[in-house]
């Protein structure tokens, strides 16, 4: 929108690792602090016990939503969509977005998600009436200690959630202009009162700013105005709690929990003053037998929202806890209320936009509520209200306009019933349409012919009937598609009587709403007649709040009433006589003032009465202000002031392919010699399917759940720090695979064991098919919570799986976090072949599978460069041995020229991956460097590539040119240089040959630089002189690329290169790529495969090409050496004495080695298995030993290999930044800033 909508890019920010929930098997034993919920009270709750370095657990029972997931079709969203119905009755997964909660007389609408209702509400941060808090229904120190309610509390809200009306210098919406139109018609009649007393933006808590990131370091665009707020915004402008609070909970180092749902909250007799809270994990929906678990806490701070926190209450109560009966009361819809001027003057855009649309056309109807008109100033607070307009998403398009054709059906039989219009029905008569000289608007929709008004009611019988003909006609045109784009909603809040009730319903343990008097006061009337003026000002059809009576079930009447804001149900009062909870949020113990100590409800369950406008900014208000008491009570020092970025150590596991399962086994464990029945109910994760199967050599998931076991405790108990390794090799068997279980079981009693068991996969016999191995488990149990200081084994046994239970298991795996069928049908397909494959590599014939590149598959989507926007310009030029050859430069700022220089057999694309969040070249442009990249003779992206040549040439020619080149093009007098592997022996060759003396101002020399010391492989090979024997057999040279439609010659010779590479390298760097293989066959392992991302690694083929003979043959020959060679294997042209001990008495060997006095950073990967740390080292010692006083220095980075420097998904932190000081120390700016006689 404007500005916001420039680029797809403004839309969609990447949100990479930003996942602030984590896995269950994380949940500890204890906390100092549970939330339960993640509204504005549970979000709230969250990041300030957690600021106060509290250990916090927030538990929510929806999913995590992130932008971009959030459903815009109406099949998407009717997925996403539960109903839970009075009587025994629910629709859809209890973990869907839209809850729904539908009783007889009030249906609620609430969000389901981490952020709760924030997620899919408008986000308006309006005030209420002041007084409302001077009800006498508010607890007294609430009502005398307003000044810092609605102070530092109220500014607390502001700074973290920074509330914003639609911009000005925005573009203008049709919807806010008939708004303002509306609000001057309602005012225009009433004295001392101008549309400027009651018409404006509203505050809403979006983001408008271009930005790249918010105060907490969430990526954060600016709104773009698609319309779709209230179904969740996948721009990320909405300020959702999710954006905010939470991401600080996060980074101040609280856990947070999605998809668990909390059933009840009980003492923990083991502890004084703590709680047990009772939940189940809705990840386990599974199984058919959900066992409930607990995790406790000293303080339990409940934010379920009104509905919620109730209900955990009510259960509780079953479970014990002494609460007031007063809990259900106070119920209030906050006098919610919808109606539509339908038809008007002007086009409304009156539903959201798709955001590919928006993003296409820039033409959405803007945020949903942008303006209010503010009708309770002069009036009772019971006939005062605020109308907005309000725009229903794009996931409800369909519907929305089937709803009011629907409407118009039913005015179309009123019309055929009655002698005149209802006006209960439609209020703008015919004699409303005229204007004052009797003639219609611009619109010729109206009545026509004779000009009959209403007073035409005394006309005949015959009369009568022929202009009920005309009404039927003319309505029948106007709730026709051609009147949906000018119908304006509206939205309106005020104050009802607030007496409505939940109820538990015993049937389901879910609760319900009974208001019978819903939409009876004054509130109701008022808001309609207020409607019906502001339909006027539109020249519109006003329809009051539809008959939902048919269109939602268990609406009996017209008075039905849908809320999404209610409030209530754990109301504030000055003891449980008058409450639930006092004025701090604690929960009354009974009827009584005693409290109980540690749990409190901070959500808008307490609200003791209606507001009258958009709740949010009160509900976290008020949560601010009882955390804040909280914390004085506690003794806890909240800091305000300090907003830390959730950086990468904070974030919660990287999500990646999952795949989790469940297992049940029964057996016996012997318990003081005795039997004793014990049953295990497990859920086994893994976030990361790829790790576990490839690059775990245990093969590691995390196990939650219970055990059943009467010998050590009555109850269930519960799994913590459960881990499970599958078909991991052993340590002490041969030819054994272990499957292996480690748990801690905690028990309501207090006790704590430690659970350690063990399968034991071993091929025993000829015709042994493993089943017993498999389904087999003989386990341990321990006092204590570790086998390493735990006391005496107290119990032993083994437990048996069933045939039927292996089968379910097998079959009912599910593959999570992903996005598409297919990906989880193949990561499924990967974990069952690894799981089959090592059954049948222990009890069969081992065989082995692949994937290479499909070339018919649709091409990859790739992102552009993120460099500024910065047009990058192309130079092609010839060497003097007439090879073409091209410099790229993005010229990013002042810091002047860096050359990068790749290695063989690749391109410039390794520095330019748009596979892994910020490549080199980025981070270079970023930090202010003009960039070029050269494509020298080798690079694949060159005709030359597959021309025979040495590297001679590439020193003689290619280097140099591009040297001069970018010189004459930037006027510099000297370059940095970044060099890579081969690109860097060959400008070494340059350098002390003397074809670069006093042009290069430092080096940067990745993995080798002219000490060419090889890996125990490439030694091997090229001391065997592999190149040469092929090279003699005609093979002009190897490419790594291969595919699906390979020929057979490729594909044995893709065989024979994955044994080598099987051979050749760990297990934990075997992969099923073709690809890497054959680069490994080439020039070694290249990285480390943990390094690389998914998408990465499926597109080698995009980066790898064809290397010659005889560049492998010089390579080689260099190998031998250990140092710079000619083609010839002489050392004379380079480094003369190179070998000689006595060669800094050599006038040759230093004459060369001269040419390297000047500052250079030689860096490798520890991992390095083409040109192993130690060949960098010896170039670092050589350099060091000859001048001493220059600036040499050396980087081995741990847990890399030769290439994942540049494609790694980590670079950036672990690798870029690390070289960036040294580059800034000799770059163009820093030399300018020197004073003379300083040494750079």
């Amino acid at each position: 929108m404007g500005s916001a909508s420039s680029s797809s890019s403004c839309f969609q920010p990447n949100y990479g690792d930003f996942y602030l929930s984590s896995a269950h098997s994380n949940i500890d034993a204890r906390y100092d602090v549970i939330v339960i919920g993640s509204g504005y009270g549970g979000s709230i709750a969250a990041s300030r016990a957690a600021r106060a370095g509290k250990k916090v657990c927030v538990l929510e029972k929806g999913r995590e939503w992130r932008p971009g997931d959030f459903p815009e079709t109406e099949l998407n969203s009717a997925k996403e969509v539960q109903m839970t119905f009075h009587g025994n009755k629910t629709v859809g997964d209890p973990t869907s977005l839209f809850d729904f909660v539908i009783s007889p007389d009030v249906a609620v609408l609430q969000g389901c998600g981490l952020g709760g209702t924030s997620l899919i509400n408008a986000n308006v941060a309006l005030d209420c009436d002041p007084r409302v808090f001077q009800d006498e229904v508010w607890p007294q120190e609430l009502r005398e200690n307003l000044e810092n309610l609605t102070g530092i509390d109220r500014q607390h809200v502001y700074d973290m959630m920074k509330p914003h009306s639609y911009p000005k210098d925005y573009p203008l919406l049709p919807k806010l202009q008939a708004l303002g139109k509306a609000a001057t018609h309602m005012v225009q009649d009433i004295e001392d009162l101008d549309v400027s007393n009651v018409f404006s933006r509203a505050p809403l808590f979006v983001n408008f700013k271009q930005q790249a990131k918010n105060h907490l370091g969430i990526p954060q665009p600016p709104c773009v105005g698609c319309g779709n707020c209230c179904s969740g915004c996948n721009t990320g402008a909405k300020n959702s709690l999710n954006m905010n609070y939470l991401p600080d909970a996060r980074a101040h180092g609280a856990k947070i929990f999605t998809e668990v749902e909390v059933r009840a909250i009980t003492r923990d007799d083991s502890a004084p003053d703590a709680w047990r809270v009772h939940f189940i994990s809705h990840e386990d929906d599974s199984i058919e037998e959900i066992q409930e678990r607990y995790v406790r806490a000293n303080i339990v701070i409940l934010g379920a929202g009104p509905l919620g926190s109730t209900n955990i209450l009510m259960k509780s109560v079953q479970h014990g806890l002494d609460v007031s009966t007063n809990l259900g009361k106070h119920f209030s819809t906050n006098g919610d209320n919808i109606g539509f001027s339908y038809d008007g003057d002007s086009l409304i855009k009156p539903v959201g936009r798709l955001l590919a649309e928006v993003e296409a056309q820039d033409n959405g109807p803007g945020p949903c509520v942008t303006g209010v008109i503010d009708m309770r100033s002069g009036k009772s607070l019971e006939e005062g209200f605020v109308l907005q307009d309000g725009t229903p998403p794009s996931c409800v398009d369909i519907p929305y306009k089937l709803l009011l054709k629907t409407i118009g059906s039913h005015m179309l039989s009123t019309v055929s019933e009655n002698s005149e219009l209802n006006g209960e029905t439609v209020d703008r008569r015919t004699s409303n349409a005229e204007t004052t000289d009797g003639a219609r608007p611009s619109k010729d929709r109206k009545v026509s012919g004779d000009g009959r008004t209403s007073a035409d009611k005394k006309l005949s019988v015959d009369h009568r009937k022929l202009s009920q003909d005309k009404e039927r006609r003319e309505l029948a045109r106007v709730f026709s598609v051609d009147g949906f784009d000018n119908t304006l909603s509206f939205i309106a809040l005020s104050n009802d009587n607030s007496d409505g009730e939940v109820r538990l319903d015993q049937t389901n343990g879910r609760v319900w709403i009974h208001y019978p008097d819903v939409g009876e006061g004054r509130n109701s009337e008022a808001i309609k007649e207020g409607m019906k003026l502001a339909s006027d000002g539109l020249n519109g059809e006003f329809i009051p709040n539809p008959p939902w009576a048919g269109v939602v079930a268990r609406l009996q009447n017209t008075k039905g009433a849908i809320s999404v804001h209610p409030l209530g149900g754990c109301p504030m009062g000055e003891c449980g006589e008058t409450g639930v909870v006092n004025h701090r949020g604690q929960v009354f113990k009974g009827h009584t003032k005693e409290v109980h100590k540690g749990l409190f409800v901070v959500d808008g369950a307490v609200m003791p009465r209606s507001l009258g406008v958009n709740p949010a900014l009160t509900i976290a208000m008020v949560a601010e202000r009882c955390m804040r008491l909280l914390a004085n009570e506690y003794g806890w020092r909240i800091d305000y002031q300090k907003f830390i970025h959730l950086r990468r150590d904070r974030k919660v596991d990287i999500v990646k392919p999952g795949i989790r399962f469940n297992e049940k086994m029964s057996g016996e464990l012997y318990f003081n010699n005795q039997p004793h029945h014990c049953h295990l109910a497990l859920t086994i994760e893994s976030r990361d399917v790829q790790k576990m199967i490839k690059l775990d050599m245990e093969h590691s998931a995390q196990i939650r759940g219970t055990v059943i076991c009467n010998a050590l405790s009555e109850h269930p108990m519960t799994i913590l720090y459960g881990r499970f390794q599958l078909l991991a090799k052993s340590n002490d068997k041969i030819e054994t695979r272990e499957t292996v279980y480690k748990m801690v079981l905690t028990s309501e009693e207090g006790k704590q064991y430690y659970l350690y068991g063990k399968k034991e996969v071993h091929k025993d016999s000829a015709f042994e098919m493993g089943m017993t191995d498999t389904t087999e488990l003989n386990l341990i149990v321990y006092e204590g919570t570790d086998v390493s200081n735990s006391g005496r084994a107290v119990a032993a046994g083994k437990l048996l799986m069933t045939w039927k239970d292996f089968m379910k298991e097998m079959l009912n795996s599910e593959v999570i976090n992903t996005q598409s069928a297919m990906e989880k049908l193949r990561w499924k397909a990967r974990f069952s072949r690894f799981y089959m494959g090592i059954l049948w590599e222990t009890y069969g014939m081992l065989t082995s599978a692949s994937s290479p590149f499909d070339p018919d598959a649709p091409p990859r989507e790739k992102r552009p460069l993120n460099v500024k926007g910065i047009e990058p310009e192309v130079f092609c030029f010839k060497t003097d041995d007439g090879i073409r050859l091209a410099l790229t430069r993005y010229k990013g700022g002042t810091k002047g020229p860096v050359m990068l220089a790749h290695g063989m057999g690749v391109s410039s694309k390794i520095y330019t991956l748009d596979t892994i969040d910020k490549n080199f070249l980025e981070f270079l442009v970023e930090h202010d460097y003009d960039v070029w990249v050269v494509e020298w003779r080798a690079s694949v992206m060159m005709a030359a590539h597959e021309l025979q040549h040495n590297l001679d040439s590439v020193a003689k020619h290619d280097m140099p040119m591009a040297i001069n080149r970018i010189l004459a093009e930037t006027g510099a007098k000297d370059v940095q240089v970044v060099v890579h592997c081969v690109g860097s022996i060959t400008f070494f060759m340059s350098m002390v040959s003397g074809q670069l003396e006093g042009k290069i101002r430092c080096i940067v020399a990745s993995q080798v630089a002219f000490c060419t010391i090889p890996s125990a492989v490439n030694w091997l090979k090229a001391h065997t002189r592999v190149p040469n024997i092929l090279h003699g057999l005609g093979v002009q040279g190897l490419h790594a690329y291969t595919d699906s439609k390979a020929g057979i010659m490729s594909r044995a010779l893709n065989m024979f290169v994955e044994a080598f590479s099987d051979a050749t390298t760990s297990f934990d760097e075997h992969c099923d790529n073709h690809v890497c293989h054959r680069i490994t066959f080439m020039y070694g392992l290249m990285w480390e495969h943990e390094n690389l991302n998914p998408q990465t690694h499926a597109s080698l083929h995009e980066v790898f090409g064809y290397g010659t003979a005889t560049f492998f043959k010089h390579l080689s020959a260099c190998m031998r050496k250990q140092h710079l060679v000619d083609e010839s294997g002489n050392s004379a042209l380079y480094l003369p004495d190179f070998d000689s001990r006595r060669r800094l008495e050599s006038k040759a060997y230093m004459a060369h080695m001269e040419r390297l006095d000047l500052p250079i950073m030689f860096y490798s990967g520890k991992e390095n298995k083409a040109f192993p740390p130690a060949a960098t080292l010896r170039a670092y010692e050589r350099c060091k030993e000859a001048f001493p006083e220059q600036d040499y220095q050396r980087l081995v980075f741990e847990g890399y290999g030769h290439l994942d420097h540049m494609m790694g998904k980590n670079s950036e932190e672990d690798i870029f930044k690390k070289l960036l000081p040294f580059l800034d120390r000799y770059s163009q700016s820093a030399a300018s800033q020197d004073t003379p006689g300083t040494p750079v």
